[in-house]
């Protein structure tokens, strides 16, 4: 579903050193995403009426870390939706991607991006001096993946940011070893019968399944800036969140495919923090 929802408004937001270049192969660049050019600049959204006293969602977009923004991969559809049914302002960060960019930097990137929804509201208001709302973490796939490295850093002991009173995670992949069972489980299959067939498994990832464990972790190992420790690393790659962690997280809702290759992710790190 690319089609916004009507109703709701938008503001591009312009923060001091967001800024970067998504320059192409072609070019001499190693940006792999289709918006070439200037990028860096968020994106909130906002249903009518919405004002400081609106909570807020910091959305997070997956694409693997090296792909898609807040007006690609059908995101701008996707925001529209959530602040129209969660009645929520709704903020999109254009965090720099891989390899430009790394888990440090966008782990960075939205602590910056959290500080500053916290402190804006509807039209990018300045609601400093108004009573802080509901603030939610979301995201999905890799970008869920972030949005909880976020959480458990607003979590952790001494932390100065904002708190979040929860998180939405859709698809998440949480485990940068990408060894979750589910990989080889859910791997895609077609079923040829007499007089019938079927599919089963992850329909977008129909690769053998080693082939999409190792492209998957290849990914990871780009976004951890090809350091294999930060791949069983809780705050990099949550699936190996302990105990202890995971009792300081607010409630979550973590929703996934029963057929995809990542499902394992989700469910697993689900009931653990149960």
């Amino acid at each position: 579903d690319v089609l916004r929802r009507p109703g709701v408004s938008s503001r591009t937001i312009s923060r001091p050193g967001t800024d970067w270049t998504c320059a192409p192969p072609q070019v001499g660049g190693v940006c792999l995403d289709s918006q070439v050019g200037p990028r860096g600049d968020d994106l909130l959204w906002w249903p009518a009426g919405a004002d400081c006293a609106t909570p807020r969602v910091l959305f997070v977009h997956g694409g693997s870390w090296e792909r898609f923004g807040p007006t690609f991969g059908a995101y701008d559809a996707l925001a529209t939706k959530l602040a129209a049914e969660g009645e929520a302002v709704v903020m999109v960060p254009d965090y720099r991607l891989a390899p430009l960019g790394n888990y440090t930097d966008m782990l960075r990137a939205l602590e910056a991006a959290w500080r500053w929804l916290a402190r804006h509201g509807a039209e990018g208001e300045d609601c400093s001096a108004a009573p802080r709302p509901p603030l939610f973490l979301a995201g999905d796939s890799s970008g869920a993946a972030s949005a909880l490295s976020l959480l458990l850093r607003a979590t952790s002991p001494g932390s100065s940011l904002p708190a979040a009173v929860g998180l939405v995670a859709l698809s998440p992949w949480t485990n940068l070893a990408c060894d979750t069972p589910t990989y080889l489980t859910n791997a895609f299959a077609a079923i040829k019968g007499a007089d019938r067939s079927a599919v089963v498994g992850d329909l977008i990832r129909r690769e053998a399944p080693e082939t999409v464990v190792v492209s998957s972790r290849a990914q990871a190992l780009q976004y951890v800036a090809y350091d294999p420790a930060l791949l069983t690393y809780a705050m990099a790659s949550p699936f190996y969140t302990s105990p202890e962690q995971l009792s300081r997280l607010p409630p979550m809702y973590l929703a996934v495919a029963g057929g995809e290759a990542q499902a394992g992710d989700g469910i697993i790190l689900a009931g653990r923090a149960a």
